[in-house]
């Protein structure tokens, strides 16, 4: 979750709280970097859960009873998340060459701040896009969406399986 969760980088956290055989910390006495983990997952949870939500209710504001004017609201947040990207990828490339620096004692985090809201726009908008196609071709009956959410699970399962045989280790290693 947004690189709150270290068990790879971190031995002494573990498999988030514990070492995968038994769920226990292994961590010593005294060592809190587990309750710093776990209160860092909590936190980016609640961020993204909160700033997604401000995103739903605003697009439902804007058209409650509309599916396609919702597919086109979330469309235009996912297109201005993606324009977003090229210039924080750059923003965020000059912050690390100015971390590595000798001379840079703290390097601004003003990059790394900015890319939770273009991460949000990207997620919230393509969801809300797939959310409002399926409710436009579906209707707003639950057994017929749940279908059609279905049809989209396996067609993007059996396009994963393709695209591994294809080109293998892009998709399913990083699941």
């Amino acid at each position: 979750m947004y690189g709150a969760v270290k068990a790879d980088v971190d031995p002494k956290v573990g498999i988030l709280f514990g070492n995968g055989s038994d769920f226990s910390p292994k961590i010593s006495e005294g060592d809190l970097s587990w309750k710093a983990t776990a209160s860092s997952c909590i936190l980016q949870l609640l961020l993204w859960v909160s700033a997604w939500g401000m995103v739903d209710c605003s697009v439902w504001a804007a058209a409650p009873a509309q599916p396609w004017m919702r597919l086109t609201l979330y469309f235009f947040i996912a297109v201005a998340g993606g324009l977003m990207v090229p210039p924080l990828l750059r923003a965020q490339r000059e912050r690390e060459i100015a971390a590595a620096s000798v001379h840079c004692s703290s390097p601004a985090v003003g990059p790394m701040l900015a890319g939770f809201p273009v991460a949000v726009a990207l997620a919230s908008g393509l969801w809300g896009v797939i959310d409002s196609a399926v409710e436009m071709f579906s209707g707003s009956e639950t057994g017929s969406q749940f279908k059609a959410y279905l049809v989209i699970v396996v067609a993007s399962g059996l396009g994963t399986a393709l695209h591994h045989k294809l080109w293998p280790h892009q998709v399913i290693d990083n699941l």
